[in-house]
């Protein structure tokens, strides 16, 4: 992962570049998880921690193979989610 001058961060594979990703915000006071950022065409990342209990699990539905859940913040959501 590299910063660049433009505040987006670049997510890098061998010889050619996946993803650039622009921070949103974060609700964390020291820099930890959850945040929100922005990728080139719209989408929405979000980090935040992973969905542990068994029983929410279980709940979910249509879990592609590769598919993962975190657990972010109403507040985090409300404050920096892009309203368009």
């Amino acid at each position: 992962m590299t910063n660049t001058h433009d505040g987006m961060l670049v997510f890098r594979q061998p010889e050619r570049i996946v993803m650039r990703l622009r921070f949103l915000g974060s609700t964390s006071e020291h820099g930890d998880c959850p945040t929100l950022y922005e990728t080139e065409n719209g989408d929405i990342v979000v980090q935040g921690d992973q969905l542990t209990d068994p029983e929410a699990i279980a709940q979910l539905r249509h879990v592609k193979p590769g598919e993962n859940w975190v657990v972010i913040p109403r507040e985090l959501l409300t404050r920096f989610a892009p309203k368009e």
